[in-house]
């Protein structure tokens, strides 16, 4: 009889707990599509741009601000995304909510590297790898060199040039690159380096061996730069490993 007793009192206990548990699954359920409910309902009131200089800030600025004021239900994160990618400046984006009203564009721009000489004779900027981008009043604040080929300019002539540049602004010392005003792509591929008075040979050499001849150039440099041979000189012959010519107007030393 006790046995029966207990028995039932379990049974009840454990319809109580069974039933605590799903009222509690169904508050929790309730609460989750409200808040859902609420969050939607919310609108944007502000908009956060991170990553965008002059180049681009207004356009991201003028497609952002559109969301502005409109409840989170109505925005389409990837349509603004999309939207601020075709901006030519803009290499990538993301866009996120940040906040219960807040949305944040982070923007991955392209940065001008150099000017190139079109066929036409105008100029036009080109990032690190090798994209045309359109005229800007902002590339006043850049100061970058100019890419050159005497030839027809091609798209792998402005990548090989951008190839050289990159690596320059990787291997030489910040004067020395600073210096550099023009890079050249003769028609057999050779490249040459214009400074502001002196003219650098690099040769038809491979990347890694652009490389090199920079970095020998960082030695030479740092120990003849304020000598009368380097004062003097009008070339400077890279195309040989270790193994630098000076050539001025009326010599030509090894060194």
């Amino acid at each position: 009889m006790r046995q029966q007793v207990r028995g039932r009192v379990l049974i009840l206990e454990e319809n109580r707990r069974s039933s605590g548990i799903v009222i509690s699954l169904l508050i929790v359920v309730f609460l989750a599509l409200f808040a859902s409910h609420w969050h939607e309902r919310q609108t944007v009131e502000q908009v956060e741009i991170a990553g965008a200089t002059n180049l681009s800030i207004r356009q991201v600025q003028a497609i952002a601000d559109v969301c502005l004021s409109k409840p989170r239900s109505n925005v389409e994160l990837a349509d603004v995304r999309m939207k601020v990618e075709q901006i030519p400046f803009v290499k990538k984006a993301t866009v996120h909510f940040s906040g219960v009203r807040n949305i944040t564009v982070d923007v991955l721009e392209r940065i001008p590297v150099a000017y190139v000489v079109l066929p036409n004779g105008s100029l036009q900027m080109v990032d690190a790898e090798g994209t045309l981008l359109p005229p800007t009043r902002a590339v006043r604040a850049f100061n970058i060199p100019l890419l050159r080929c005497p030839n027809s300019l091609t798209n792998t002539t402005i990548r090989r040039a951008v190839q050289v540049l990159k690596c320059a602004e990787a291997t030489l010392h910040a004067d020395l690159f600073q210096s550099i005003s023009e890079v050249v792509i003769d028609g057999d591929g050779s490249v040459i380096v214009l400074t502001d008075r002196l003219r650098w040979r690099l040769g038809r050499h491979e990347i890694e061996r652009v490389s090199d001849a920079f970095a020998d150039m960082n030695v030479f440099w740092s120990r003849t730069s304020g000598s009368r041979l380097a004062q003097n000189a009008t070339e400077i012959d890279l195309r040989w490993r270790h193994h630098i010519v000076v050539r001025s107007g009326t010599s030509t030393v090894a060194a």
